[in-house]
């Protein structure tokens, strides 16, 4: 049905010369001798904004993909700078023929080449555009595992975007560690309420949101995050996925989890690190030169994750390779000071690691021997780590680089708050009132855990706190004192489940949540907002283990129900859902925040037929917090409210243990 949009390159008299033949137009012929590490194409004027236009036949527009000046296509004069209106589309062009077709499934063109997308609809019916497995970068196999990703090639023809794309190789610790993916996995996907027309004037383009996902930086996938809920506002959605995995062999630090194939670091110069990092910072460029294609504002880039993925977020925001890519920031139940972004023995670790794969000698010789490994056997070699059930958590991750041209962090987070050098963004980060929840699920449905703890706490205490970063004969002495504080002499029983969902999310979660809060507001010229997601509905994530979600509060991960649909974790809500009401409630914020860099709410109703409007402000951290300053939350639930620091108290106390990293 799209024949005639189909693009034909043909090199008639010289590799450098493409030609490219239109429905209407006559051939064209561009000699590229003079530009020979440049492309140019001739793409359909369907009202996309282009990089630059150079040359204009009645049906296409040459552009050069190397210039990033953006300008706006819009119907018949030139603007300057670039920029060119065209004339209209003529009656046979192939976005009139057939707009049906064209408007079920929507043809986009970027600086690589022709997508192919789809229609789907949102939750209220609303018609949207979605672009999927887009790549962004070339496969990162063979000589490029385990290195810095690398930029895509451009494609002919017109690529189909309408599949899910791979997920990146991982053991899924949710489906009992199923080691499922490939390597080749670097797409990401778009959403678009409103393609540019040329049958109208130009809308405003529109706020852009980029999703980082979670997963402890070793497993799960962009295509689990539907756009059917933040879509019904006024915004562009696009998620990525990224490689998992780091291992250390030198001497310097590591920070966040890992645990799949591609994130290895020998922490010198053969493999500095953050290869995952680094997938996500290229992806964010790629946003920055194509978005603008899909109705979206280049200028209006917010990045937002949950859990790892809000790890990712907040180091964007130190990271120089990641500057001037985003102007706002959101990380939900997750930050780059909370404790597990830091691993002190990852040299111990990725010596161990590679032994493990008859992988040994310096660190081009391992390499170079991993490399050559199968990558499920990378995966899978990871579980030898775990020292009690699931823990520790955190294995491997993200590393402190040497410094070099191409770092992608090389300082601590603090010290980079403390010298300014934070990226001048408003943040909203914020916490689940129980965000214990789903791993104490885990601990009672495991075989035999619960009795462990209560038998052999000294032993197995430790580990489930995570206190790898003490002195050995001051772990189990911390380990009983946490015990004592939260649970006295009592053992582990569900009558003091709820203590136990305190403990594992202050220890996780939320005393490090507030510290990257506290420092943020101090530090930074832009504000923090604060909130806790309070809302207890009847779904939860505890419901894939058999757990009644009343039973476990609002634990880790359950904030994702209420921003996508997701077919594999969650139920998709409903209109009529109570739960819906919510959804609501943080769409609206986030894409507020998006447009405006403030995360307010604003309600229009009824009262004796006049129309009302009420605004709830968020108001942000102050700039004088401290490290025992009492935070003010928006607490998000059918009514929000801005709530007096619930956690306050219980912070308190993990600051008094002198845990240095925390």
């Amino acid at each position: 049905m799209f024949a005639n949009f189909a693009v034909t390159l043909v090199c008639t008299l010289l590799p450098c010369t493409q030609v490219v033949e239109g429905p209407t137009s006559a051939q064209i012929e561009v000699d590229l001798t003079k530009a020979p590490h440049t492309s140019i194409y001739y793409l359909p004027i369907n009202g996309v904004i282009y990089p630059k236009v150079y040359n204009v036949s009645p049906n296409y527009v040459a552009i050069h993909s190397s210039d990033h000046q953006g300008g706006v296509i819009q119907g018949g004069e030139s603007r300057g700078s670039g920029e060119y209106l065209p004339p209209p589309l003529l009656a046979d062009s192939p976005h009139v023929e057939s707009s049906q077709q064209a408007d079920e499934y929507p043809v986009v063109g970027i600086l690589d080449g022709f997508l192919k997308g789809f229609t789907m609809k949102t939750i209220n019916n609303r018609n949207i555009s979605a672009f999927k497995s887009i790549p962004f970068a070339q496969p990162p196999v063979g000589a490029l595992r385990f290195e810095p990703p690398v930029k895509n090639s451009p494609w002919t023809g017109i690529r189909d975007a309408m599949a899910d794309s791979p997920t990146c190789i991982q053991a899924d610790y949710l489906l009992q560690y199923n080691i499922h993916g490939q390597e080749d996995c670097l797409y990401l996907n778009v959403y678009t309420p409103k393609l540019p027309s040329t049958k109208r004037r130009q809308d405003a383009p529109l706020p852009v949101m980029v999703w980082i996902h979670g997963g402890g930086w070793f497993f799960s996938s962009s295509s689990l995050y539907g756009p059917a809920y933040l879509l019904d506002e006024d915004v562009v959605l696009v998620s990525m996925n990224y490689r998992h995995f780091n291992v250390e062999n030198g001497s310097h630090r590591i920070v966040p989890t890992s645990a799949s194939p591609c994130f290895l670091s020998t922490g010198d110069m053969t493999s500095p690190g953050n290869n995952g990092l680094k997938d996500q910072t290229l992806a964010l460029k790629w946003v920055r030169e194509n978005i603008a294609n899909f109705g979206g504002d280049p200028n209006k880039i917010t990045i937002f994750g949950e859990s790892a993925g809000a790890g990712s977020v907040h180091f964007h925001m130190f990271s120089p390779m990641s500057r001037g890519l985003f102007h706002g920031a959101i990380s939900q139940s997750g930050c780059a000071t909370c404790f597990w972004s830091i691993t002190e023995k990852a040299a111990e670790n990725a010596q161990k690691y590679s032994a493990l794969l008859n992988c040994t000698g310096n660190s081009k010789e391992i390499l170079s021997c991993l490399k050559q490994k199968d990558a499920k056997d990378l995966v899978f070699m990871q579980l030898a780590f775990l020292e009690w059930t699931m823990y520790p958590v955190v294995i491997f991750g993200p590393v402190l680089e040497p410094a070099h041209a191409g770092s992608f962090l090389s300082e601590l987070p603090e010290t980079i708050y403390k010298r300014g050098g934070v990226a001048p963004v408003p943040w909203i980060t914020g916490l689940n009132a129980d965000e214990g929840g789903i791993n104490i699920a885990v601990l009672f449905i495991g075989n035999g855990s619960v009795d462990q703890l209560n038998t052999e706490w000294d032993k197995y205490g430790s580990i489930f706190l995570d206190f790898k970063n003490t002195e050995a004969n001051n772990s189990a002495r911390l380990s009983n004192q946490v015990r004592n504080h939260y649970l006295g002499n009592s053992n582990i029983s569900l009558a003091n489940r709820d203590e136990l969902i305190k403990m594992f999310g202050d220890r996780y979660v939320i005393t490090c949540g507030i510290r990257g809060m506290q420092l943020h507001a101090r530090y930074s010229p832009q504000p923090v907002y604060a909130y806790r997601l309070a809302y207890r509905g009847k779904y939860s994530i505890v419901q894939l283990l058999g757990q009644s979600p009343q039973d476990y509060g609002v634990s880790h991960l359950d904030d994702l129900i209420y921003l996508f649909n997701n077919t594999v974790y969650y139920p998709n809500l409903a209109l009529e859902d109570e739960e819906y009401e919510v959804s609501k409630i943080m769409t609206r914020m986030w894409s507020n925040f998006a447009r405006t860099g403030r995360p307010y709410l604003t309600s229009t109703h009824n009262q004796n037929n006049n129309e009302l409007r009420n605004t709830l402000t968020w108001t942000p951290v102050p700039r004088n917090a401290t490290p025992t300053s009492p935070i003010n939350f928006m607490d998000i639930k059918l009514q929000p409210e801005m709530v007096n620091d619930p956690f306050n108290e219980r912070v308190k106390f993990w600051r008094s243990l002198g845990l240095v990293d925390e």
